[in-house]
């Protein structure tokens, strides 16, 4: 009895820490308040180490990147003058959610016009 008592709890522990099923965050939030409400070059390097890490887990999973996050770093990448690099990240965004294509397609308008 104890070891159906064990094995059970092992199942209910393993259910637990199951893959995200439909988007993968991890500290994403966390870093985006963190770098909005104390914007330095610190707390923005670890934002983009969240969002990163946001990419890499939800290949990893198989899962697609949450709404906005692929938007968010091409903005990102466009404040630091990279507009070939930012213009591929608004393409997946429009990709991935093609409900954001009019917005997304005005962005790389903009970006392409300066």
């Amino acid at each position: 009895m104890k070891k159906i008592l064990i094995a059970g709890m092992a199942l209910v522990l393993a259910a637990c820490v199951a893959k995200p099923t439909m988007y993968y965050w991890g500290d994403y939030s966390a870093t985006l308040y963190q770098y909005k409400a104390e914007p330095s070059e610190e707390t923005l390097a670890q934002h983009y180490v969240s969002i990163q890490d946001v990419f890499n887990k939800s290949q990893e999973y198989g899962l697609r990147v949450p709404p906005g996050v692929n938007a968010e770093y091409a903005t990102l990448l466009l404040k630091q003058g990279k507009k070939a690099d930012a213009l591929v990240y608004f393409e997946k965004e429009k990709a991935t959610y093609p409900e954001s294509a009019l917005l997304m397609d005005r962005m790389i308008q903009m970006v392409g016009a300066k």
